[in-house]
């Protein structure tokens, strides 16, 4: 699942995109987490608009792996 470093709607987004793949899903289904736009966030200007700390811990809980990339 990916969502927007820079959009935190995007980010809210995310549990519900989670509940669908487990409602749909009849196995343990394989999961990451992808902060996207880091490119966009690492600057002195960041727009960074979801802050790391909360992902990894939403991430955490639900023993998926986290990472933050540039697309």
């Amino acid at each position: 699942m990916v969502f927007d470093l820079t959009d935190k709607r995007s980010f809210r987004d995310v549990g519900t995109w989670w509940d669908e793949v487990l409602k749909h899903s009849d196995c343990d289904p394989k999961v990451m987490l992808l902060g996207n736009k880091l490119d966009h966030v690492e600057n002195e200007k960041s727009n960074r608009r979801v802050k790391e700390k909360e992902t990894r811990a939403w991430a955490e809980v639900r023993e998926i792996p986290y990472r933050e990339v540039s697309a």
